[in-house]
Order: C-alpha cells, then sequence, then structure tokens
C-alpha cells in the first residue's frame, strides 16, 4: 500500500491538499492502491473528497472515533434548535454566525460554514466567557467538546458518532502544551501527538511500498516510518530538513538541487503527471527487490 503523509483536509484546502486528492485517482491508473493518511483532527474532510474516493482517505481521529465508513446527515440550525432548546436566533453581521439569547442574556455562539451545516458551537457563562466549545462533524455527529475555564483550555473529549466517549486530552497550566492523552478503547496513555501518531502507523497501517510527504512538519514521521520507497514534495526551495533516503519532488528542475524528480501536481497536464508518477515508481522501485512493482 502505498499512503501520502497529510495533516488535515478542509474546506479551505490549499493547492497543496488538493494535489494530495488528485494524487489518488494518478495512483489508481497505474495500478498503485494508495490511501491518503490524515494525522490531524479533521471534521470537514468528507466535504471536500468525492464519494468515491472517501475509501481512499484514513484518519487517526476517525479511527479513534469509531468513525470510518460512517456516513451522515449535516445538521442545520434547525436541528441544533432541537438539542440547545428554542432559544432566540440573532444573525450577525460577521458572516455565518449565529448567536443563541435567552432575552438579553448570550447562551452560545454557533457558526455554520457553507451549505448551512452547524461546525461549532460555544457555550458562554457570565461576562460571555467561554465554558465550552463544541465541534461537530460535517457528517452530522458532536464530534468534540472542548472545556474551558478562566479563559483556559483545560481538556477535550473526542466523541463516536454514537455518542461515546472515544479520547480525553488534557492541557498544561497554559492551555496549550498537552499534558496527558487518555484512549478509552483500547485503554492507552501518550503523553504526545507524536507518540500517538507513532502508535497508529505501526499497529494500524505497517509498513508502505511508497510513501509520499507534502509538509515539512511530518518530515520526521516520513524518516522514521517503514517503506520501500519515500518521496519528499518541494516547493520554491530546497527542504531545510531533508530526509536522506527520499526522492526530492518538484514543479520544476531545481539548480540547487539536481537531483529532484520534476512532477508538477497543480498545472502540469493530467497525463504528464500520471507518466511521471509511473516512470520514477518504477524506476526507483528497481533498485530495491522489485516488491512494490
Amino acid at each position: 500500500m502505498d499512503y501520502f503523509i497529510e495533516g488535515t483536509l478542509n474546506i479551505n484546502n490549499t493547492v497543496i491538499e488538493k494535489a494530495a486528492i488528485k494524487r489518488l485517482e494518478v495512483f489508481q491508473k497505474i495500478g498503485r492502491p494508495a490511501r491518503l493518511v490524515l494525522l490531524e483532527y479533521s471534521p470537514q474532510w468528507a466535504l471536500t473528497v468525492n464519494q468515491d474516493q472517501q475509501d481512499s482517505v484514513v484518519g487517526l481521529f476517525d479511527h479513534i472515533q469509531k468513525a470510518e465508513g460512517f456516513t451522515g446527515q449535516k445538521l442545520t440550525l434547525n436541528g441544533l434548535d432541537a438539542r440547545l432548546g428554542y432559544y432566540d436566533r440573532t444573525p450577525l453581521s460577521k458572516a455565518r454566525t449565529v448567536d443563541y439569547t435567552d432575552g438579553d442574556r448570550l447562551v452560545a455562539r454557533v457558526h455554520v460554514i457553507p451549505g448551512g451545516a452547524v461546525d461549532t458551537v460555544t457555550y458562554v457563562g457570565a461576562a460571555e466567557q467561554t465554558l465550552e466549545t463544541d465541534r461537530y462533524d460535517a457528517r452530522g455527529f458532536l464530534s468534540r467538546r472542548q472545556f474551558w475555564y478562566g479563559g483556559r483550555r483545560t481538556h477535550e473529549e473526542y466523541l463516536s458518532p454514537a455518542g461515546t466517549l472515544q479520547m480525553e486530552v488534557s492541557f498544561n497550566d497554559d492551555g496549550k502544551e498537552i499534558g496527558l492523552i487518555r484512549l478509552i478503547e483500547p485503554d492507552q496513555h501518550f503523553f504526545s501527538m507524536r507518540a500517538l501518531i507513532e502508535a497508529y502507523v505501526q499497529q494500524e497501517l505497517g509498513e508502505a511500498s511508497a510513501l509520499v510527504c507534502d509538509r515539512r512538519n511530518y518530515d520526521w514521521l516520513l524518516a522514521s516510518w517503514p517503506a520501500q520507497q519515500r518521496f519528499q514534495r518541494l516547493y520554491n526551495s530546497a527542504p531545510t530538513a531533508a530526509v536522506p533516503e527520499a526522492v526530492p519532488l518538484a514543479r520544476k528542475s531545481m539548480p540547487t538541487l539536481p537531483a529532484a524528480v520534476v512532477i508538477d501536481e497543480y498545472r502540469g497536464e493530467a497525463q504528464r503527471v500520471v507518466d511521471g508518477w509511473r516512470q520514477v515508481l518504477v524506476s526507483e522501485g528497481e533498485r530495491g527487490d522489485g516488491r512494490n512493482r
């Protein structure tokens, strides 16, 4: 299996994420089974991938939250009313934001994404201080609850589509650094996201035929994930933290890095992109034992 290492997909995908999604189709054309791997919390990913490609997207958080393969209907404001209670709604001048009020008291502030799906619900207390922020998955279920005290995030709960608790994350006194990650099933503890990602890759994904890494913040994983081939996507300059075993990929020739393979996944002609990947995968595979052919 080939894997594309990504952080998240959302409605504001950059050309980098859009190219990774298109790469799934490219690899399919050349007979390479591939998966796009999401390592960050991605409650909007299903909005950005065609239905016929969604089985090719796997995610750390979908796995933990038992949401793999889940399909549902978006939650609208009308649906939220039944959960919150029928408070007064006041649309704000800020796009797609609605206040729920009880007389002159603000109860919650709701953000809706294009298409009408509820994205976040922020509950407030005295002086409109944030108490809890609920995040809804675009597939319609309450996915994450964040709890706040004195303006500081204290902990988070990640839920399954059925509403059962699957993971708890507590934060240090600054409300930013993770103190402890606790998985409910199976009962496991981690002290960093990096450790959680490493366990997920080792236990659920295993060795890769080919790895493609688009973002430099995951170069550490590109270097450590067992793979027969590694590819490091570059942009306008040579990598600041090169992975020696990785083949550098560029949109155009780079005099500062003559070894870079040129495959323009953003503006290149579609067939040339297919041919480029076919060539580099085959030629690199021939240097090894050929098991990834």
